[in-house]
């Protein structure tokens, strides 16, 4: 499985979108070497055409141009669902984990 960073931002906005990345690669120490796989999400697309094929907004072109990664953007619909099973797990997860309560410690007695 490969590594991942999980972070709760308080806005969906393109600029959360990339700080998350930053973040990410300076966390796993760097930058992939391969692509890096995405569902469609509208901080990256503004247009999904046929297959594989997306219009990309200006700003995340710049962005991964700067930071030397490709996107590999998951197939819409059922057609695709089977590649996004990993990336959908890994999400469900680390939401239940984010918004899950904190355990309860004992209270100390004095």
């Amino acid at each position: 499985m490969s590594p991942a960073v999980h972070r709760v931002y308080a806005s969906q906005a393109q600029e959360s979108f990339m700080e998350g990345h930053v973040e990410a690669f300076d966390i796993l120490g760097g930058v992939p070497s391969r692509h890096i796989r995405y569902d469609n999400l509208k901080p990256a697309v503004n247009r999904i055409c046929t297959g594989r094929s997306r219009i990309e907004s200006e700003r995340w072109v710049s962005f991964r141009a700067h930071c030397g990664f490709d996107a590999f953007y998951c197939v819409p619909g059922e057609e695709g669902a089977h590649e996004k099973g990993g990336i959908e797990h890994e999400a469900a997860a680390s939401a239940a984990l984010i918004w899950s309560r904190s355990p309860r410690s004992p209270r100390w007695r004095s």
